[in-house]
C-alpha cells in the first residue's frame, strides 16, 4: 500500500484536533517523511492546526551534531518553527542505553509540549510488528503486547502516530519519489541492539515465509490493545471499591478477590500510580510476603527506587528511601 499526503490527512481528521502539532523530528527517514507530508497538508490548508519540529541531539554519536544541523536546515527550508534540545547523556555501566535514551527524550518533549497540543511521532507498522515480538520475547502480558496505541492522553494533550498503518517502504517509496534526503544513524546496523538483530536476522526470514506479517502482527496487537482497554474498564470498577480517597488500596478488599484477578488489580494500580512495572516475582513478593502477611506486620517490597509499604489495612507506594523525621521541636501553645 502506497503513502501520500492524503493517507496522512485521513489519520490526523480520525484524532482530536490539537491547539497545535509539535513533531518529534530526528531527521531519519520515517520523521522526514511525516514532516514533509505535514508541510504538504499545511500548504493545501487542510493542515488543522500550527505545526512546529523538535529534535533532541542525545549526544552519544559523532555525528549528532549534523543530524541536528540536517534538522534545522529542512525546517528553515520547509519554514517550520524548530528547536533542538542538547541532553547531553551520561549512560551509566550496565544501564540499557535504549532505555535511558528514550526515557530522557520523551521527559525532554514532555516539557516542550503544551495544553492541548499533540505530539507526533513517526513510527511506522515494521516498528510496530518488531515491538509485538519484542515483547512476546521479552514475556509480556496484555498491555505489552498491544505494543505502541495509534493515540493516548499524554502530558495535558495527546501523543499520536499518524503512520502506523504504513510500511517502511511504502515511507521509502514516498522518500524517493519527493527527492527527500535524510540521515542514517550508524547505530542501527548494530545487531548487539535487540531491535537490530530482530529487523536485519529475523524478520526477513519471517517476511519470506509470510509476507504480510507486519500487517498482521500490528492487526494483532490492535486486538490485544482493545482487550486491554476492556480489562482496564472492569479493573477501574475494582479500584474503585478496593481504594480509600488517598488512592491507597485496602488489603482486607484485595483478599476478597480471586488470586489472578488481585494481581490484575494490582497491575492497574500501579500503573495508575506512573510507577514502573514490577516483575513476575516481585507480584508474588507483593502478594505473598506482603498483602498476606500477619496483621502486626509492616511488610514492604522495593523495586526501581519506590517501595510498596503495608500499614495495618492500607498499601500505599512512595521512595525506598524515606526523610529522616524532623528531630524533637519546642512549640509553644498560648491558651
Amino acid at each position: 500500500m502506497s503513502f501520500g499526503a492524503a493517507d496522512l490527512l485521513a489519520s490526523l481528521n480520525s484524532l482530536p484536533q490539537p491547539r497545535a502539532y509539535l513533531l518529534a523530528y530526528s531527521g531519519g527517514l520515517d520523521s522526514q517523511v511525516l514532516l514533509h507530508s505535514l508541510v504538504q497538508l499545511r500548504e493545501r490548508g487542510e493542515l488543522c492546526a500550527p505545526l512546529r519540529a523538535i529534535h533532541i541531539n542525545h549526544g552519544l554519536a559523532e555525528q549528532a551534531d549534523a543530524w541536528a544541523a540536517h534538522c534545522r536546515d529542512s525546517c528553515a527550508q520547509w519554514q517550520v518553527p524548530f528547536v533542538s534540545l542538547d541532553l547531553g547523556l551520561q549512560i551509566e555501566p550496565g544501564e540499557s542505553l535504549e532505555a535511558q535514551a528514550r526515557e530522557a527524550r520523551y521527559a525532554a518533549l514532555a516539557q516542550q509540549l503544551q495544553t492541548g497540543e499533540m505530539l507526533l511521532t513517526a513510527q511506522h507498522q515494521d516498528d510496530q510488528a518488531e515491538t509485538v515480538l519484542l515483547q512476546l520475547l521479552r514475556g509480556a502480558g496484555l498491555h505489552g503486547l498491544a505494543a505502541m496505541p495509534p493515540l493516548r492522553e499524554w502530558r495535558g494533550g495527546w501523543q499520536a502516530r499518524p503512520l502506523l498503518e504504513h510500511t517502511r517502504k511504502a515511507l521509502a517509496a514516498y522518500a524517493a519519489d519527493h527527492g527527500l534526503q535524510w540521515m542514517e544513524d550508524p547505530s542501527n546496523a548494530d545487531p548487539r541492539f535487540d531491535r537490530n538483530y530482530l529487523r536485519q536476522q529475523v524478520m526477513p526470514l519471517l517476511r519470506a515465509r509470510w509476507p504480510g506479517m507486519a500487517k498482521t502482527l500490528s492487526r494483532s496487537s490492535a486486538h490485544l490493545a482493545n482487550s486491554a482497554d476492556l480489562l482496564d474498564a472492569y479493573l477501574q470498577a475494582d479500584l474503585s471499591a478496593c481504594s480509600d480517597h488517598h488512592c491507597q488500596l485496602r488489603v482486607s478488599s484485595l483478599l476478597e478477590l480471586a488470586p489472578v484477578r488481585r494481581q490484575a488489580l494490582m497491575r492497574h494500580w500501579l500503573k495508575a500510580q506512573g510507577a514502573p512495572m514490577p516483575d513476575t516475582r516481585r507480584l508474588q513478593e507483593i502478594d505473598r510476603g506482603v498483602l498476606q502477611a500477619g496483621e502486626d506486620a509492616n511488610p514492604q517490597v522495593c523495586w526501581a527506587g519506590l517501595a510498596l509499604r503495608r500499614y495495618r489495612d492500607l498499601l500505599a507506594l512512595g521512595p525506598e528511601n524515606l526523610p529522616e523525621p524532623p528531630g524533637a521541636q519546642v512549640i509553644a501553645w498560648p491558651d
